[in-house]
């Protein structure tokens, strides 16, 4: 749907997720706000806890917040999040200050970039180890078995992944135990080290390369579904049989945005005969196209995604197909209602819209003070 759509609108002003997205807004144009604004003491410590409050609006919105309990899982989202801003941010600012150290001379860059890559891989090394842990306990939630890892695309990304970290890890080892050695000895010297200099740009520009990579797949990551997705507790259900097999289908939590979609088909004897489980959501209301989500096999019968095809509240029919091999497809369609997005309860529900509006008045006024502050800035430095 269009940005202006009714839909569109009604997602942004209704729903949970519409509120973190304003939300997340405003922190982006307060930040654009400090770094125009004279700097200050006290401006450091705000934009360091603005931008941890940017990556935790992204933790609330992905899939560790779909989980039954997801405290947790969005704290270890949130803690990965901070670990890889360290890191590739501090890979950025490195490989920017190296590239401009080749203008000075040989001696000041062997001083320079030995005592550079001591204070980065005193601030890389926290931050891998805090990505490595929170990263295992991901995989654990998203991943969970050998069959998942091997037999599902995001267990296929995953270990791509990983692979791409193995060869950072690699790179990064390099550095601090060869190349940061030979610096910091050169430095002792005062032994013009150039080569050792150039060495360790290239590593770094390398390491900065790969860091983009891994980037992409946990990017990639964030749109595919969980290989393993936890059973939830039951909001919006149903049960039906088709010919000698029965499909049951849950949905939870039931309402606007991302969630996790549950079918169990009996008996195991039909349901060994299933290839794939496919949902289908057509909205009966609005003009927005079906959308299709393609579920990932459990084993005993169940198949598990999580996923945000319903869109804005109303009537949804969701079609279950179940495709067997030498046989017709198995189909039944339920009919459900999403009357209140974005929470469980009407109370929170109706404070939504206005919450909405108050934050839409916020961006508003905060996009308003970021232009004055732009046109004011580019008036004194023109001619």
């Amino acid at each position: 749907a269009a940005p202006w759509a009714k839909e569109t609108i009604q997602i942004v002003t209704s729903t949970r997720l519409g509120v973190i997205w304003l939300i997340r807004m405003a922190l982006a144009l307060v930040g654009i706000w400090l770094l125009q604004s004279r700097d200050a003491k006290w401006k450091g410590i705000a934009r360091f806890i603005l931008g941890l409050m940017l990556l935790l609006s992204i933790s609330l919105t992905s899939h560790a917040a779909t989980e039954l309990h997801p405290w947790l899982p969005i704290l270890d989202d949130w803690l990965h999040l901070l670990g890889m801003s360290i890191w590739f941010g501090g890979l950025v600012h490195l490989i920017t200050g190296l590239m401009l150290l080749r203008k000075m001379r040989e001696l000041t860059q062997t001083g320079i970039a030995s005592k550079v890559a001591a204070r980065f891989s005193a601030v890389a090394l926290p931050s891998v180890v805090v990505i490595g842990i929170t990263g295992v306990y991901s995989a654990t939630l998203r991943v969970g078995t050998t069959s998942a890892l091997f037999d599902t695309l995001y267990g296929d990304t995953f270990l791509i992944k990983q692979g791409v970290v193995a060869i950072l890890l690699m790179i990064a080892g390099i550095n601090f135990l060869v190349i940061s050695p030979r610096l910091e000895r050169d430095d002792l010297l005062d032994v013009p080290a150039t080569a050792h200099v150039r060495q360790f740009r290239r590593s770094v520009l390398i390491e900065t390369i790969v860091a983009g990579i891994l980037l992409a797949s946990v990017s990639l990551m964030t749109y595919l579904p969980p290989g393993r997705t936890p059973l939830p507790r039951t909001v919006l259900e149903g049960s039906r049989k088709v010919d000698d097999i029965r499909i049951a289908l849950t949905i939870s939590p039931g309402l606007v945005g991302q969630n996790t979609f549950a079918v169990k088909l009996t008996p195991k004897r039909s349901s060994d005969a299933v290839e794939t489980v496919v949902l289908t959501f057509v909205p009966v209301q609005g003009n927005v196209p079906p959308s299709e989500f393609e579920l990932t096999a459990q084993g005993n019968g169940i198949y598990t995604g999580q996923g945000a095809n319903i869109g804005f509240p109303g009537r949804w029919l969701v079609e279950v197909a179940a495709r067997r091999k030498d046989n017709f497809d198995a189909i039944v369609t339920y009919d459900f209602t999403i009357s209140k997005p974005g929470s469980a309860s009407a109370s929170e529900n109706s404070s939504l819209p206005l919450i909405s509006a108050a934050l839409l008045v916020l961006v508003c006024l905060l996009f308003g003070v970021d232009l004055f502050n732009w046109w004011r800035g580019s008036k004194v430095s023109g001619p």
